[in-house]
C-alpha cells in the first residue's frame, strides 16, 4: 500500500510541478518535465518512507518503546544480525530470563522491524483467546505460506469460525480412533521397509535418513486418512509429490533472502518477482493444487457409485455440503503441508533423542514391547498405545522441547492494549513455543533439560504454571484443529521405531544444523544421518 501511496503522491507532485512551470528551465516538453519529476519526486518521497520506518519511527517515536527491551547492538538493524546467526528463540531465551518484564518484552528484529514477545500466561491468554480475533495472521504469511493454501490455516474472523465448526467433526474423538488402524498398518509398513534396508546393508549398522523417512511415512498417512488416498511415498522415494515437498521445505540462501524480502515489499509484488525461487514454489503450488482437485474429483465419483470405503476428511467435509470445491481444495492443501511436516519433524526429533540418551531408548522399548508384544499384530488398538506411560511422557517431552513449528507471528488488526500497554495497529506480536516451552519462569529451574519423568507429576501438565506453558499447539479458538490426530499419528510411529530399533549418531557428537522454514528439524549434511540396528525379540 505504502508504494501505491509514493506512487499516487508524486504523480500528483508531478503534475502541480509541470503545470506550474517550475520545470520550464529544465525541459521544454510537459512529456520530458514528467519524465524527470515523476520518478525524482517518487525516489526522494521512498528514500524519506524508508528512513522514517527504518530508522526515525523506532528510535524515537514509536510508543512501544515504554515496554522493557534488551538494547539493540545495531543502531540500524537492531537484533537482526543475532537472530539470523542462531537457532530460532535462543536469543530469546536469554532475554524474558535477564529482562524484567510485566509479560511483554520488546526488540527490533530484521532493519528495525519492530517486534512484541508476550512472555506470561496473562498476555498470552489475551493474544491467543480474548484478542484471538484482533491478532490476525499477518499479510506476508500469504506469501510466505502459498503452499498451505487459503484454508483454515490463514482463515480470520467470522470465516474461521465457520470453517472450524465444519471440519471440527473430522477430527472428533471418535472419528480419529477408526483412524488408529491407518495409523498403525502405516507405521508397519515403514519399520518393515527399513527393517529390510538394514538387512540388505553390507555394513552391521547401516546409516538411515529418518528426515527423509519420517516424511515420506505423514504424508502416505494425511493422504488416506485425508481422501482415502495412498501416495506409496514410502515405496517410491522418488515420489513426484515427496520430491516437491522435501525441495520446498528445505531452506535454501535464497529463501532467507526472499524472507527477507517479504518484510518489507507488498503481496502482488513479491508473487511477481522473476526469480527461480518463486517460479518453483508457484509450479510446486499448481501440482499440489491439481493433487487436490483430482481427490475431489475421484472422491465425488466413488461417493456417487456408493463404492464401500473407509471415512476419511474429505468424505466428511462433501457431506457436509457447506464447502464449495474450491474451499475443500484449500482445505485439503493446508491438511496436507502442515499436517505431514509437522509430524515427521517431531518423529526427527525423537529418534535423534533416541541416539543420544540409551537409557531413555531402552526404557521405552521395553514398556512398549511390555504392552504390545507381537509387533506383526493387525489387533493393536489405540487403548494399547495410550496405556504406556512412558511413551506419554516421552513424546509429550519432546513437543515441548522440539516443538516442530518453533515460532508463529500474529499482526494487530487495530489499535488495542495487552497488559494495559498501549499496542498500536500493525504491531507484530511473535508467539514463540521454542522460548515459551523452555521458560524458567513457568516450567521450573529444569526447563531447558530433557525430562520425560516430568509428565509425571500430578496434573498431567508436566508441572507447568499454566497451561499456556506449552504452545506447541497453541491455544484457543486459533488452536491446532489437528492435535489429537497429530499426536496419536506420532506415539504410533514412535512405537514402531523405538520399539524395533536403536540408533546411533552417524559420529559422536556430530554437529547438528538446525534445519528451520515452516518447520524445524535437525540436519547433519543435509539429512539425518543414524546408526540403527535391528533389536531381536520383536
Amino acid at each position: 500500500m505504502a508504494i501505491i501511496e509514493i506512487l499516487l503522491v508524486s504523480l500528483a507532485g508531478s503534475y502541480v510541478l509541470v503545470h506550474l512551470s517550475y520545470l520550464s528551465a529544465v525541459a521544454k516538453s510537459p512529456v520530458a518535465q514528467y519524465a524527470i519529476s515523476f520518478p525524482s519526486l517518487a525516489i526522494l518521497q521512498g528514500l524519506a518512507y524508508t528512513i522514517y520506518h527504518w530508522l526515525i519511527y523506532p528510535h524515537f517515536i514509536s510508543p512501544l518503546r515504554k515496554i522493557p527491551g534488551p538494547k539493540e547492538p545495531s543502531f540500524w538493524n537492531g537484533h537482526g544480525k543475532q537472530i539470523v546467526a542462531t537457532q530460532t528463540g535462543e536469543p530469546h531465551k536469554l532475554w524474558i530470563k535477564a529482562m524484567p518484564n510485566e509479560g511483554l518484552i520488546y526488540y527490533k528484529g530484521l532493519l528495525n522491524r519492530e517486534r512484541i514477545l508476550p512472555t506470561t500466561p496473562k498476555v498470552l491468554a489475551e493474544v491467543l483467546n480474548s484478542q484471538s480475533y484482533i491478532f490476525i495472521k499477518p499479510q506476508f504469511f500469504r506469501f510466505s505460506l502459498r503452499l498451505l493454501g487459503n484454508g483454515i490455516l490463514m482463515a480470520e474472523g467470522d470465516e474461521h469460525k465457520r470453517q472450524r465448526k465444519i471440519l471440527t467433526p473430522a477430527f472428533h474423538p471418535r472419528h480419529l480412533r477408526s483412524l488408529f488402524p491407518l495409523f498403525w498398518s502405516k507405521t508397519q509398513e515403514m519399520v518393515d521397509l527399513i527393517t529390510a534396508e538394514i538387512q540388505s546393508s553390507d555394513a552391521p549398522d547401516p546409516i538411515i535418513n529418518f528426515n527423509s523417512w519420517g516424511s515420506r511415512c505423514t504424508l502416505d498417512i494425511i493422504g488416506k486418512a485425508g481422501a482415502g488416498i495412498d501416495f506409496n511415498a514410502m515405496k517410491d522415494p522418488e515420489n513426484d509429490l515427496f520430491k516437491i515437498y522435501q525441495k520446498v521445505f528445505t531452506p535454501t540462501t535464497g529463501q532467507l533472502w526472499m524472507a527477507i524480502l517479504n518484510l518489507i515489499m507488498p503481496l502482488w509484488f513479491m508473487q511477481n518477482l522473476p526469480v527461480k525461487g518463486v517460479r518453483e514454489v508457484s509450479q510446486a503450488k499448481d501440482f499440489i493444487m491439481k493433487v487436490c482437485l483430482d481427490m475431489i474429483k475421484t472422491k465425488r465419483a466413488q461417493m456417487a457409485e456408493k463404492k464401500p470405503m473407509h471415512p476419511d476428511i474429505l468424505s466428511i467435509m462433501i457431506e457436509e455440503g457447506s464447502l464449495s470445491d474450491e474451499e475443500m481444495q484449500n482445505q485439503l492443501m493446508t491438511f496436507m503441508a502442515a499436517g505431514h511436516e509437522t509430524t515427521a519433524a517431531a518423529v526427527s526429533w525423537s529418534v535423534w533423542e533416541l541416539s543420544r540418551r540409551p537409557e531413555v531408548a531402552e526404557r521405552l522399548r521395553n514398556e512398549i514391547r511390555a504392552a504390545i508384544p507381537v509387533f506383526d499384530s493387525d489387533s493393536v488398538t489405540m487403548e494399547q498405545i495410550e496405556s504406556i506411560r512412558y511413551l506419554r511422557n516421552f513424546t509429550n517431552e519432546i513437543l515441548r522441547f522440539h516443538p516442530p513449528v518453533p515460532v508463529t507471528i500474529r499482526e494487530a488488526e487495530r489499535d488495542t492494549t495487552l497488559n494495559g500497554a498501549f499496542i498500536p495497529k500493525g504491531t507484530t506480536v511473535m508467539l514463540m513455543p521454542a522460548v515459551i516451552n523452555h521458560s524458567e519462569e513457568l516450567w521450573g529451574p529444569d526447563a531447558a533439560e530433557f525430562i520425560p519423568e516430568r509428565w509425571d507429576k500430578p496434573g498431567g501438565n508436566g508441572g507447568a504454571a499454566s497451561n499456556y506453558a506449552n504452545l506447541t499447539f497453541l491455544m484457543g479458538p486459533r488452536s491446532c484443529i489437528g492435535q489429537k490426530f497429530s499426536v496419536e499419528e506420532f506415539k504410533a510411529i514412535i512405537v514402531g521405531l523405538a520399539g524395533r530399533f536403536a540408533f546411533e549418531e552417524k559420529t559422536k557428537d556430530m554437529e547438528l544444523n538446525v534445519r528451520g522454514g515452516i518447520t524445524q528439524r535437525p540436519t547433519h549434511e543435509g539429512i539425518l544421518p543414524l546408526r540403527t540396528r535391528i533389536v531381536p525379540g520383536w
